[in-house]
């Protein structure tokens, strides 16, 4: 993991995952998965909604086009500044509360009053693994639930949580560049722990 098994144990402390490696029709498990546990209270966004197709692979082409709009309209900019701070976050965020109908959200984090163009959506208290990909590129959702469904979650005592995952950026850089990539992108997936259910 990089760390001392004590300090492993510590809520939100930085770790290193190589998974098993094994051969198939492709070679996976050579590239190194950092990765943190966070444990959150019930967080309260502001944002705005879209619809996802239930095909996953389809989820970069419908997101995509959601957040260019909302960069070019200025909606973007809009939920930042609802946040009111720059070093803060802004995600996008899809919601399992029904897989048969996934929603994503662009959103933030706030206590403010919510604009009627936008929504509130809530999330409950929950144990997150949060996997930090860095370097200015494209990270799917596709790319992300297949590397956390085979490379990692096979060998740990975890379960998914199935309640939401979301891919976390750096707000001043979306606020200043909405349309480029970001040098940070963290991705969040809520779990339990299976020996503890």
């Amino acid at each position: 993991h990089g760390v001392s098994p004590s300090a492993s144990r510590k809520e939100g402390t930085q770790l290193n995952h190589y998974p098993r490696i094994h051969f198939s029709i492709s070679v996976s498990g050579t590239e190194c998965l950092s990765y943190r546990i966070e444990k959150k209270d019930e967080i309260r966004f502001a944002g705005i909604t879209i619809p996802l197709p239930n095909d996953i692979s389809q989820y970069e082409k419908v997101y995509g086009k959601f957040w260019k709009d909302s960069a070019r309209n200025g909606m973007l900019k809009r939920l930042i500044d609802l946040n009111g701070n720059l070093d803060s976050t802004i995600c996008g965020l899809i919601s399992d509360v029904e897989p048969q109908n996934p929603l994503y959200h662009l959103a933030v984090q706030t206590d403010k009053l919510i604009p009627k163009d936008m929504s509130e959506i809530v999330i409950p208290s929950a144990q997150w693994i949060v996997f930090t990909y860095l370097g200015k590129k494209l990270l799917t959702y596709e790319e992300a639930n297949r590397r956390f469904f085979t490379e990692w979650l096979p060998f740990t005592d975890f379960e998914a949580g199935q309640i939401a995952e979301m891919k976390v950026y750096p707000a001043r850089e979306v606020y200043e560049n909405p349309l480029e990539y970001c040098s940070k992108c963290e991705f969040w997936i809520a779990v339990r722990n299976e020996l503890r259910r």
